[in-house]
């Protein structure tokens, strides 16, 4: 998935939490399923994906998850199976059922809502609009901002696009098979030089032998 077309927040915020990622309060078993961007509360937010819908809003205590996400915003990415998750929120300036187009129209404002230690925006991405713990049903929700070729529609091929293959193919086979030849040869002349080697210590043990 590669819909993210812009960043959520201005440039000089950092990413602070990476999609993921298993170090620190995270781990291989539960790591983290989102992006963090370290900003102050306050911090304009903008949709980061093409034309979106603003699916749900929610608040800690409205019976949606258990609150560690505070004040969040969930978009329904258009013509996708994707939803995102804007959370962490100080304010909300959308409403439900409002499309929102990438980029163009602040969404919120950061803030530190919910299970944090500091104030900044966590984004994530998820074909469930519950955002349920599961990994295999998250995806990177900046992948497309890290200059990622998106993804190729599914299709019946064309004439162009099998040449296109079958000409890649043939070229990392053959890249494979000079890299083998490659290989090969330096392994028979270390072979050989071996061979030399001890030939040449055979020769020198005989002729160092005592004679009758």
């Amino acid at each position: 998935m590669a819909i993210s077309q812009v960043r959520p927040v201005p440039d000089q915020f950092p990413i602070t939490g990476e999609y993921l990622q298993s170090t620190g309060y995270w781990t291989p078993a539960r790591p983290h399923l989102g992006v963090d961007f370290s900003c102050p509360t306050g911090t304009p937010v903008t949709a980061v994906t093409q034309r979106a819908k603003v699916h749900a809003i929610h608040r800690p205590g409205d019976g949606w998850g258990d609150g560690s996400f505070g004040v969040c915003i969930v978009m329904d990415v258009v013509d996708t199976p994707w939803y995102y998750l804007y959370a962490h929120l100080s304010q909300a300036k959308v409403i439900v059922g409002q499309w929102i187009e990438p980029g163009t129209t602040p969404i919120a404002l950061s803030g530190a809502t919910g299970l944090v230690t500091g104030p900044h925006l966590h984004v994530q991405a998820c074909e469930s609009p519950d955002f349920p713990r599961n990994v295999e049903i998250m995806g990177d929700p900046i992948l497309g901002l890290r200059g990622l070729p998106p993804p190729v529609e599914e299709s019946d091929p064309t004439l162009e696009s099998l040449q296109a293959a079958h000409n890649s193919l043939n070229k990392v086979v053959g890249e494979d098979r000079l890299a083998s030849q490659a290989a090969d040869r330096a392994l028979n002349s270390r072979v050989s030089a071996l061979e030399a080697i001890i030939q040449a210590q055979i020769e020198a043990m005989v002729k160092a032998a005592p004679k009758g």
